[in-house]
């Protein structure tokens, strides 16, 4: 896939939370594509980790290969800031290669977006309708967990769920209780 966009819900508050809108895609990815993350809602970098303004959004290699540049931040920000990064390189001689493109569509000033090395996409140029339509980009809508990642099942899934339990081999439910799963 050469492009993603990466449509995020309002419940997102944050590029730091909203991150999630790249790395869960960016193996889908080819190298040299982009991902762009549309949450025209959002208007900061990170609520929890302000320093993310300063050190800006770097892959991994890059902090790594200026260590002494950098062993003074707090852990956390950094290893938060290769979130929105992803897999790319860094040397003195070429500096910073990263594998995709991140290009925000958010309400974050231009200028932001650019100081913390991200791409920036005006929102309100940013047509919907055209990325679908065009077979190179994959459109992605987070969307609420499923009934099955909130522990929620439908009565077709609980029914599975009971052949699989009477089908195991008997034994196992006694580990599992053990274990503290609960399930009979």
């Amino acid at each position: 896939m050469r492009r993603v966009l990466s449509i995020m819900p309002t419940k997102y508050e944050d590029i730091w939370t909203a991150a999630k809108g790249f790395y869960k895609l960016e193996p889908i990815v080819a190298d040299g594509g982009e991902v762009i993350i549309y949450s025209p809602h959002i208007t900061q970098i990170s609520v929890m980790h302000p320093q993310i303004a300063d050190i800006g959004y770097h892959n991994r290699d890059y902090f790594l290969g200026q260590w002494e540049r950098f062993k003074n931040e707090p852990w956390g920000d950094l290893a938060h800031s290769t979130h929105l990064r992803g897999q790319g390189t860094w040397s003195v001689e070429h500096g910073e290669r990263n594998r995709v493109t991140v290009t925000l569509a958010t309400g974050i000033p231009e200028e932001v977006v650019r100081s913390v090395n991200l791409n920036y996409l005006n929102p309100a140029e940013v047509d919907i309708a055209a990325y679908q339509a065009d077979p190179d980009t994959y459109r992605r809508t987070t969307r609420r967990r499923s009934a099955v990642s909130t522990g929620l099942t439908t009565s077709r899934q609980s029914r599975r769920r009971i052949r699989w339990t009477r089908a195991r081999p008997r034994g196992i439910g006694r580990i599992a209780r053990r274990c503290g799963s609960g399930e009979r």
